[in-house]
């Protein structure tokens, strides 16, 4: 939002959430509760800052918030645990860590759309699935819209 307010840019392609090991944690938890809320997501680009670092600053790079705090941004005052401490230490972090920060977090970002196929998130979205019911016990099969498999079940409670 920032990106386009300041450069009248509203292209999502240019708009790059960093996240601290994203690709296991915070980018499918957002994603997951966008497509559960309804919202389908823009196809923004996800990078993960752990990788970014640990590629170009070195594997021996530590991967602790808190130690990252000390390296790049000592006076900073951070909470470790606070999703809000999180963010403001990851961005004082990855701007100090990289001279060109907008260069180095595209070049190691992967589209939206991209991600979610990767990782099956795109099977969950609106018009993807199917809920059918199955069998006595008040279970739904969970029905891939493109492939017409099976691919899970849910408890239903059935309406009365």
């Amino acid at each position: 939002m920032t990106h386009a307010m300041n450069t009248g840019n509203t292209d999502p392609e240019n708009i790059v959430l960093t996240a601290h090991l994203g690709s296991c944690h915070d980018h499918v938890y957002l994603l997951r509760t966008m497509i559960a809320s309804g919202i389908r997501p823009l196809d923004f680009r996800l990078a993960d800052s752990l990788a970014l670092l640990k590629t170009i600053q070195g594997p021996t790079e530590p991967s602790e918030i808190a130690s990252l705090v000390a390296k790049y941004a000592e006076g900073l005052s951070y909470t470790s645990d606070g999703a809000d401490s999180d963010a403001r230490a990851l961005r004082a972090v990855v701007m100090a860590a990289f001279p060109n920060v907008g260069a180095a977090c595209y070049s190691f970002s992967i589209s939206c759309r991209r991600f979610m196929a990767r990782t099956g998130l795109n099977m969950m979205e609106v018009g993807n699935l199917t809920h059918i019911h199955h069998g006595p016990m008040s279970e739904r099969a969970i029905i891939c819209g493109e492939s017409g498999k099976i691919i899970g079940y849910k408890v239903h409670s059935a309406q009365r």
